[in-house]
Parts: structure tokens; C-alpha cells; sequence
């Protein structure tokens, strides 16, 4: 959306609060409402609309667009790390998520949570291929959905999901756990 490159969120924002009466949203149009929110002082609701859009498909957001302080200077941080931008796009959710700044939390409906799992089950059985970028994208998209989902009401009152969530988490990076605790605490 050429509006968020100018720096016009307002207009911008109304443009999709209208597209949204009457269409829904794509995925690359939730991250640019998550921009626009956000620069207009909206951020519980600009990280809430990040982490749905990063929750279903990272691969359409365009990380040019992204002038949000805190997403930025992450971007910056992951490319002392990332020559990539691919890696880099998809690890920002999981760092994002590490820092704290994506807490706000999701409210997912039992289908939804049921929907996620058995994409984690479905990206799973991706690790097999020796393809190390394939494994790289598989992994991240594990980590971001099992990291979002652990956050949500539904998975901390039960026990039992917690624990699957947690033992996939570790299966993917142990260490990411220890951070998330680290930093939460």
C-alpha cells in the first residue's frame, strides 16, 4: 500500500477499515494495518494484527514497509545475524515474540487452536528433507506458531497442550524456551 511508504497511515488505515466492511483482509494487508496502528498510537492492536498476520503467512510481508521502532531495529539486530532477508523474515515473529513484544495475546477459538496444531504436525513431517532452506522456513513457522499459541489462554489452562507445545518447541532449539522464560520473568 503506497500510503505506509509516504508515511499517510491515516489515510491509509481508512482505506482498509473500508476494504474491511466489505472484503477480508489479506494477510499483506494486516501487516500494513499493524504499520499504520502503530503509528497512530495504537500498538496493543498494531502487534495484535502483526502476530495474526506472522501466525498465517509470513512469506507476503515486505519488510521495506516496516518503520515500527521496535520491529525495526529488530530487523536490524537479525541482520547482523541473517544475510538472508528470507531467514530474517521469518525469524522476526519468534524474535519478536523472545523480546516480549508481541505478548498481547490472541484469542483463539478451539477450532483455531486444533487448526494450529495439525499445521505443526503437517510442518513437521517437512524436516525430513535435507534441504537446509526448506528446514530453516519449517522450523521458524514451528516456532512462531507454537510460541503464539503458548501464549493463549486456551493452551495455559491445559496442561496436557502446554506440554506438546513445549516438548515440539524443544525439539526444534531447546534454548528458545530458557529465553522465553528469561526474558518473561
Amino acid at each position: 500500500m503506497c500510503l505506509t511508504t509516504i508515511g499517510d497511515y491515516k489515510n491509509a488505515l481508512e482505506i482498509l477499515n473500508y476494504q474491511k466492511k466489505y472484503y477480508e483482509l489479506t494477510v499483506e494487508n494486516l501487516f500494513y494495518l499493524s504499520e499504520c496502528l502503530y503509528h497512530l498510537g495504537e500498538e496493543s492492536k498494531s502487534r495484535i494484527y502483526f502476530k495474526t498476520a506472522a501466525l498465517n503467512d509470513i512469506d507476503v510481508l515486505n519488510l521495506e514497509i516496516l518503520q515500527a521502532k521496535p520491529i525495526k531495529d529488530t530487523i536490524l539486530e537479525l541482520k547482523e545475524i541473517y544475510t538472508d532477508e528470507i531467514k530474517i523474515k521469518y525469524y522476526l515473529p519468534v524474535s519478536l515474540i523472545l523480546k516480549n513484544y508481541l505478548s498481547d495475546e490472541i484469542e483463539f477459538t478451539k477450532e483455531e487452536v486444533n487448526f494450529y496444531l495439525k499445521e505443526i504436525d503437517r510442518l513437521s513431517i517437512g524436516l525430513d528433507t535435507e534441504k537446509e532452506e526448506i528446514i530453516f522456513k519449517i522450523k521458524t513457522r514451528i516456532l512462531t506458531i507454537s510460541l503464539i499459541l503458548l501464549d493463549s489462554f486456551f493452551i495455559r489452562v491445559n496442561p496436557e497442550l502446554q506440554k506438546k507445545i513445549k516438548l515440539k518447541i524443544n525439539e526444534i532449539n531447546p534454548e528458545i524456551l530458557d529465553k522465553k522464560i528469561n526474558i518473561n520473568y
